[in-house]
């Protein structure tokens, strides 16, 4: 039991529920995410690169939605576990944002794709075919609908693992875009 300050300045009891926990059903992964994470996978010779769709009950997001630190630790901790390749670190931050920009771009550069200096014609190739890799990408994560989020788990030292998540409340689809970079 917390208390909570009144507008006559007088103190009363307040409680404050945390949300249930949310059962989460993995949905089959499209081809074209399965290829496009796969392949950009490949080209950036990156650790993982991993696409995951889960449903829940609409009631369940909307609850989380509705606890903003309850949100963030959810989608923190889910972020980071939708691959069996998870960073360790004792120094490590955690952060979570909306999205907004090129989602296209932003997973392009989350990647981390290699390129040549200077650049040859194969080096151009390999970014162009990771272009579109992030592009279908970014298209089946649309699919989703719903609030766009980025979780960032930083080392503070030389890794950044960046996962795009798609979260629609109306639906109970939540969806994941996890990548995480060469090192």
């Amino acid at each position: 039991m917390a208390t909570r300050l009144t507008a006559a300045g007088r103190t009363t009891p307040s409680i404050h529920s945390t949300p249930k926990p949310v059962t989460l059903k993995k949905l089959p992964t499209s081809t074209p995410a399965r290829t496009a994470s796969a392949t950009l996978l490949k080209l950036s010779d990156g650790n993982d690169v991993s696409f995951a769709s889960f449903k829940t009950t609409p009631a369940a997001l909307a609850s989380l939605a509705a606890n903003r630190s309850a949100l963030a630790k959810f989608l923190e901790k889910t972020a980071l576990h939708v691959s069996k390749v998870v960073p360790e670190s004792d120094s490590a931050q955690q952060s979570l944002r909306p999205f907004t920009g090129d989602l296209g771009k932003a997973i392009f550069d989350f990647a981390e794709v290699p390129s040549s200096i200077p650049e040859t014609a194969a080096s151009r190739a390999t970014r162009a075919k990771a272009h579109v890799a992030a592009g279908t990408l970014a298209a089946e994560l649309k699919k989703t609908g719903g609030q766009l989020y980025v979780a960032n788990w930083n080392n503070q030292d030389d890794t950044n693992v960046n996962t795009l998540i798609a979260f629609n409340k109306k639906t109970g689809v939540v969806t994941f875009l996890k990548i995480y970079p060469a090192v």
